[in-house]
Order: structure tokens, then C-alpha cells, then sequence
């Protein structure tokens, strides 16, 4: 039995009638109920670079070049060859949204309201767009849902993993310790400030000035973290008289030199071990490249053969480069 507009009863009294000779108005809006908000994407995003190349090589210097050394008068001095750069490359990863539509859906919301196909296209246009942000952050925390050969060389990839092949040097070589990221700093389930201050120095302390700008936590773990510096608030003169004591810090807060940042897509990475994960990162060593030619481009629609849908997608390629696994960043492990 046709159900017309399909109006509720109450409010409506005469249901058939009405349901046969009303028209909906279309509220011109979409409630977003299922994305998720990713703001270390959107950070680690501002740093990147794009670049043209059909792959991405790069030096790596990978040992001290030991012939220099102190010297008198008509010494003669040893001229050794030494031969101190090992060559890296990595492969561009290519990232797809697809967007499909129905012929027969455009033709239809066409003949009942010229303006309707303009509300179906921009909703499926929405709906790509927030579920390929979706995509992109998920990639940066090794999502197991993709394939590991064509998934981007991903943070954990690089600074959480010590027995892979990564931008074509093994880690399993001796020869190639240079090329191992830092033991992860393990907080044993007790996240303290005087253990942070630790595994920042443990770190850093090797870094000279060159400190990292940033702090990868999970949610969860930015709630324990938080709290520990509110109570180290304090206030001059008589501010407390003045105005409500502050019990919380309004926006993201700074450890040493980095700003801390909470993500909910942390603790899903690589099949949910990531959960109680913190990442510090150096922006100098580690940070995503764009192929400039794939950069967020968005296809033609085409339809396929012997089908009659419109297709388009939307495309990224892109990598993560990192230069120095070893100064590029820190993680720490089982924080509370």
C-alpha cells in the first residue's frame, strides 16, 4: 500500500488525505554522526611538502668519518677514502575515495526538483570527502585494514618497529643499526612527571637544541597527563581573589617544547596495540610528502561499461619521509 508523504499521526488528523497531498520541505542540511575529528592529522598534515619524482631517494649519512685527528708541523697526514652514505628510497602510496552515483537517482531527483540533484551530488560529495579524512588519519597509525605492501611508511612503521625493511634498508643488519629508531621508553602503567621528564632527556638530551615541537598522546592518556600540571598552577598578587581558581588548562598544553595533542585514532593503530602509546616527534626528521601531480585531485565523472552509474574518485599519493629514525622522534609505551 503507497504511504504518500508519510506523515506521523498525531499531529496529522486526516493521515490519508494529507499523506496524499503534502509535500515535505527538505531541512538543507546533514548531521555529521559518525566521523571523527583527527587534529594530529591536521597538524602533521601543515608540515608537509609536495614534490614531483617517480619515487622518493634521498642520502642518509650513516657513519662518522674517522681520519680527522691532531697534527704537527711536516706530519705526513693519512688521506683515507671513506666511503660514509648509504642511499634510501621510498615508493609514493597511492590513497582513493570513490564516488558513485545511480543514473537513474540523478534523472529521478532531476524531474521531481531541478535543485535536488544539486542536494544528492553535494551530500555523496560530503559524505567522500569526511570519510577519506577518515581514511588519511587512520593510515598514519599502520591500519591493518589496508594492504601492508601499499600502505604509506606509517609512524608506527617508522618509529615503533625495529625489525622491518624500511625505504629499501633492513634493520635486522648490524650494519644497518644506524637505521633503528630509539628503544621505546616503557612508563610502566604509572605516567609521572619526573618519568616524562626522563624520557624526554633520554631523547632529547642527545638532540642539542634541536628539541621536537610536538606530543602524540590517546585520549585517555592525555586525561591522566592533564591533570598532573593543573595543580603546579600558580597565581601572583591577589588574581585568585579576582577570578575563578583554574582547574583546567583550556587548550592544548606544552610539555618542555611540545605541545601535547590528543587523538582518538592513536590507540586503534596497527589492530588496537597502540592504545597507551605517546609519540614525541621532530618535525626536522620526520613529516609527510605530497606527489604533486595526485595531490587531493579529484577525477572526471566517467561511467563504466555497461553500467550506467557516474564515477569519481578522490586521490592523494603520498609517503612519510624520515631522515633520521633516531632523531625523529621518542615513544613511550604503557602509559597510564
Amino acid at each position: 500500500m503507497a504511504t504518500g508523504s508519510g506523515l506521523v499521526s498525531p499531529p496529522i488528523v486526516e493521515i490519508n488525505t494529507m499523506n496524499a497531498v503534502t509535500t515535505k520541505y527538505l531541512q538543507p542540511i546533514m548531521g555529521d554522526a559518525v566521523f571523527q575529528a583527527s587534529p594530529v592529522f591536521g597538524e602533521f598534515m601543515r608540515e608537509g611538502r609536495r614534490m614531483e619524482s617517480a619515487s622518493i631517494p634521498f642520502a642518509v649519512a650513516s657513519t662518522i668519518d674517522t681520519s680527522g685527528g691532531v697534527y704537527w708541523g711536516a706530519q705526513v697526514l693519512a688521506s683515507n677514502i671513506t666511503d660514509n652514505v648509504q642511499a634510501a628510497e621510498q615508493q609514493w602510496r597511492f590513497y582513493r575515495q570513490a564516488i558513485v552515483v545511480p543514473e537513474t537517482d540523478l534523472l529521478l531527483n532531476l524531474a521531481s526538483n531541478p535543485a535536488s540533484i544539486q542536494n544528492l551530488l553535494r551530500n555523496k560529495l560530503m559524505i567522500a570527502a569526511g570519510s577519506f579524512l577518515n581514511l588519511l588519519s587512520k593510515a598514519l597509525w599502520e591500519d591493518t585494514s589496508q594492504s601492508s605492501s601499499l600502505r604509506i611508511d606509517d609512524l608506527n612503521a617508522w618509529l615503533n618497529t625495529t625489525n622491518n625493511n624500511i625505504a629499501g634498508i633492513d634493520r635486522t643488519q648490524a650494519a644497518n643499526s644506524f637505521w633503528v629508531p630509539n628503544t621505546a621508553f616503557n612508563m610502566s602503567n604509572n605516567t609521572t612527571i619526573p618519568a616524562l621528564h626522563q624520557a624526554f632527556w633520554n631523547y632529547a638530551g642527545i638532540m642539542g637544541y634541536d628539541y621536537p615541537q610536538v606530543m602524540f598522546l590517546p585520549p585517555n592518556n592525555y586525561a591522566t597527563l592533564e591533570p598532573l600540571f593543573t595543580q603546579n598552577i600558580r597565581y601572583v598578587s591577589n588574581e585568585t581573589d579576582r577570578r575563578a581558581v583554574q582547574t583546567a588548562l583550556r587548550q592544548h598544553f606544552m610539555f618542555k617544547s611540545m605541545v601535547v595533542i590528543q587523538d582518538p585514532f592513536i590507540a586503534g593503530g596497527n589492530g588496537g596495540t597502540l592504545a597507551n602509546t605517546g609519540w614525541i616527534i621532530n618535525y626536522n626528521y620526520i613529516y609527510p610528502l605530497f606527489f604533486s601531480l595526485l595531490y587531493f585531485n579529484f577525477r572526471p565523472w566517467q561511467s563504466p561499461s555497461f553500467q550506467f552509474i557516474l564515477v569519481s574518485y578522490i586521490r592523494l599519493g603520498w609517503n612519510i619521509i624520515c631522515v633520521s629514525p633516531k632523531k625523529a622522534g621518542q615513544v613511550i609505551t604503557n602509559m597510564s
